[in-house]
């Protein structure tokens, strides 16, 4: 079992759905127990069966739309998770971030894909993750929590660690390794939300880092063009959310020009790979000798290793779309080196709902995780009833990609809510337990319906992104959305919408909540040099007692 720890800051959004199906029970008997729902990066926990590095070698020509004689060798075997693997550019390195040590927190190693023992390179368990080695193999650049996060240097046989970037992610040496580039933004948050994020290129040798693309309303996932000219990202172009016209992977100068479109979008659309709507996956390694850029994409019930070309005179993908890998499991991050050899991780995740015994007056765990569903279907996104008797949830289990569903915690009982063809997302459930507000994905617009019990499902307002909380008399729910983003409540009899929080420098007002009396809203922000801040704001004070909420649970899934 992986650290749910871990788990958690693993997690990033996904999944699908949409049509109404069966009413909600009616209100249960408020339950003695007090109970707590986590914040939402927090509500969903994923218990992992196995997780490994696995190093793939190419040999021969690649057929038409997969590989041929290819040989496979796992090189990690640890118990924990381990992820995230770089090559270095000779191929005879392979640097990762595991959790293998005593004290369960991740950390970066480096080892020879040959065999022997790891290296381990850092030791603070900062959420050390995402290498990449510097071209001459000295050096690695990685993503690290510490200090407030950021993207670091260390030499790769071990040694102090030195800040290249604040709040980075993902970085990538330049070819010539005189630059780095990385992405700076919420990793929660889909590619095709303005405001989502930015792409920023570094100096290794120290100065101030330069947007790319300033153009992009966000941007994300940077790799180098094996000449080192350009750039090679995920990008969006609309003001509004959710436009399937407006997201492709583009190759974009670092030092200023025009961006020329790919075409990946609509490559992977024709070839039956779009599983999410208003989707493309992050391109992962560029391999110079086939021209190919390797990525990870959804196919059946798991993911697989995938290659297009693009080409060098016009920038757009070329040839057909090549399967590179066949087997189950969910194969990821792959990284590339000269000859064709490529690093990955592959590994088997499942998602189910937890609770937690929390002491609310102290802030600590009462008592030990308890695993509430263990299925082959996922749950993800948990909301809690306030009497902590229900849990809505959204699931691939009704064999369609998700729906919202709503489970009693004492008899687990399981009652579809909601379901179709569309992308659903986000419940969240009222303090009675009577009402599902939720997310859907209807073609190019994000929309959000409540449910009601025994009721027919209502539209409550296009084009905003979700409902984050109910208000304590259940007839107002927080919004958030808007570029940038903002916060508004929504009276559910009127469907009129009141801002509430509206901020140029604060781009992120993600899943803002009511506190006892006030509204708490939690916000990520891209100031300028792209440094990342995060806060509560209390704007709003709701009617009422102001009595303490009877739940003291936390639940994850």
């Amino acid at each position: 079992m992986e650290d749910v720890k871990t788990l958690l800051e693993e997690l990033k959004e996904e999944s699908e759905s949409g049509r109404f199906a069966a009413a909600l029970p009616a209100e249960a008997a408020p339950a003695r127990r007090r109970w707590l729902t986590v914040a939402a990066p927090l509500t969903v926990a994923l218990a992992a069966l196995a997780a490994g590095v696995t190093w793939w070698f190419l040999r021969g020509e690649r057929g038409a739309g997969t590989s041929s004689e290819a040989s496979v060798t796992r090189l990690t075997s640890d118990s924990g998770l381990t992820t995230d693997a770089a090559l270095s550019p000779d191929g005879k390195l392979v640097a990762y971030s595991s959790d293998r040590s005593l004290d369960g927190q991740r950390d970066l190693y480096v080892k020879q894909v040959a065999g022997g023992q790891p290296i381990r390179l850092t030791t603070d368990g900062a959420g050390n993750r995402t290498p990449d080695f510097s071209p001459d193999g000295s050096k690695v650049v990685f993503r690290s929590n510490r200090d407030g996060g950021g993207v670091y240097e260390i030499p790769t046989f071990g040694g102090e660690a030195r800040l290249v970037a604040r709040d980075g992610l993902n970085p990538k040496f330049s070819p010539d390794g005189s630059q780095v580039a990385y992405w700076v933004g919420s990793e929660g948050v889909a590619a095709a939300v303005p405001g989502s994020g930015a792409v920023w290129v570094v100096p290794v040798a120290g100065g101030p880092p330069q947007r790319v693309g300033p153009n992009f309303t966000a941007a994300r996932n940077p790799i180098w063009s094996p000449d080192g000219k350009h750039l090679l990202l995920v990008g969006y172009t609309s003001a509004k959310a959710y436009e399937s016209s407006s997201i492709d992977w583009w190759l974009v100068a670092p030092n200023g020009g025009g961006a020329v479109r790919t075409g990946a979008f609509e490559a992977l659309v024709q070839a039956g790979l779009r599983s999410v709507p208003v989707f493309v996956p992050r391109p992962a390694c560029w391999l110079t000798a086939t021209n190919t850029v390797v990525f990870s994409a959804a196919s059946g019930d798991a993911n697989s290793l995938f290659g297009i070309g693009i080409s060098p005179r016009t920038g757009r993908v070329s040839g057909a779309l090549q399967r590179l890998t066949t087997g189950a499991g969910d194969e990821r991050s792959p990284s590339g080196a000269a000859g064709g050899a490529l690093a990955f991780t592959k590994g088997e995740t499942r998602r189910d709902i937890w609770t937690l015994p929390i002491d609310l007056d102290r802030g600590t765990p009462k008592g030990a995780l308890e695993r509430i569903t263990q299925s082959p279907a996922n749950r993800y996104y948990v909301s809690l009833s306030n009497n902590g008797r229900y849990v809505a949830f959204s699931s691939d289990q009704s064999g369609v990609p998700s729906n919202v569903w709503i489970r009693d915690l004492v008899t687990g009982k399981e009652s579809i809510v909601a379901g179709s063809s569309f992308l659903q997302r986000f419940p969240v459930i009222n303090a009675s337990s009577a009402r599902i507000a939720f997310s859907v994905n209807e073609k190019d617009k994000r929309v959000v319906y409540v449910s009601a019990a025994g009721g027919v499902p209502e539209k409550l307002c296009e084009g905003c992104l979700r409902a984050t909380d109910w208000s304590r008399d259940e007839k107002t729910l927080l919004m958030f959305g808007g570029n940038p983003y903002q916060i508004d409540l929504l009276d559910l009899a009127s469907h009129r919408q009141t801002q509430l929080l509206k901020h140029p420098k604060l781009p992120f007002a993600l899943r803002p909540v009511f506190t006892r009396q006030s509204l708490c809203q939690l916000y990520d922000s891209n100031r300028a040099q792209s440094r990342t801040h995060r806060g509560c704001a209390r704007r709003w004070t709701e009617t009422g007692s102001g009595e303490r909420l009877d739940h003291d649970h936390a639940v994850g899934g």
